[in-house]
């Protein structure tokens, strides 16, 4: 029952933004050297780069989130169990996945600045000083990306416009959840649930490169260095509890909770 509680709860707290879908999920749950990710929403899928391949970049199977308190997220043993695995990114061999420039992920940015997003992931990064760590971005010349910069900094990348680095917020060599929202040019950046780092941009340039990365510029370049973990893309703004309610991993549902969430839904349309 506390497994049936905890999915009811989180969908509770996701159904109240009626206007954020998640749009892509890649788990990292794949062990098999090279093998391709796909996200569990659209199929979008995530191919190696033979740079990556050739040069160790990747490597799957990796331990993720253990149980603990992060901030404003508390993760269980169980929540633990259902993180299942990461994959490690090697920067210095250019470890990354290439997902294409799928529409469901290239129009959420639009110049103007116009459109929503949130972008989070679980990261235990290793970042060096004077350097760029991509989670996920478009690629040189436009577009946006999102990751970790200078050893403890957030950074929110308008390609061709530019970066936006936090104060210390991060820390190297720990498992933190991190979570990027962008609201027509005003981003925000939340680490472990909490709000850190808030700025606008009076600028954007479409993205004209084909490919999005993940852990990497969409064309190569600033590879992040660390395990990646349920990164997940959502097309619009989700608030504080929101976020939280997102970090955690929902397991599949049973048939006794079916006909919890039937209960659930019938309450909502009356409402």
């Amino acid at each position: 029952m506390k497994t049936c509680s905890r999915i009811l709860s989180l969908l509770a707290a996701v159904q109240g933004v009626s206007h954020a879908a998640l749009v892509a999920h890649w788990n990292m749950d794949e062990t098999s050297p090279g093998s391709t990710i796909t996200d569990s929403v659209h199929g979008l899928v995530g191919a190696p780069t033979a740079t990556a391949l050739d040069n160790g970049g990747l490597v799957y199977g990796q331990s993720s989130v253990p149980a603990g308190t992060y901030g404003s997220i508390t993760v269980t043993p169980v929540d633990a169990a259902n993180f299942g695995t990461s994959i490690q990114f090697v920067r210095s061999g250019s470890g990354m996945f290439q997902v294409g420039n799928p529409a469901e992920i290239g129009d959420l940015a639009e110049p103007g600045p116009t459109g929503t997003f949130t972008v989070m992931a679980w990261v235990n990064a290793s970042v060096g000083a004077s350097s760029n760590h991509r989670i996920f971005a478009t690629g040189a010349p436009n577009g946006w990306g999102v990751g970790l910069s200078n050893v403890d900094r957030a950074l929110f990348t308008t390609f061709g416009v530019s970066d936006q680095r936090s104060a210390v917020v991060s820390a190297n060599n720990v498992w933190q959840h991190v979570a990027y929202t962008w609201n027509a040019g005003t981003i925000e950046v939340f680490i472990n649930g909490v709000s850190v780092f808030t700025t606008t941009v009076s600028n954007f340039n479409d993205e004209t490169n084909p490919q999005f990365g993940i852990g990497g510029n969409g064309n190569g370049g600033d590879h992040f260095n660390g395990r990646i973990d349920e990164l997940k893309i959502y097309d619009g703004v989700l608030s504080p509890a929101e976020i939280v309610a997102a970090a955690l991993p929902v397991p599949e549902p049973s048939a006794a909770l079916l006909g919890g969430l039937g209960v659930l839904g019938l309450l909502r349309r009356r409402r």
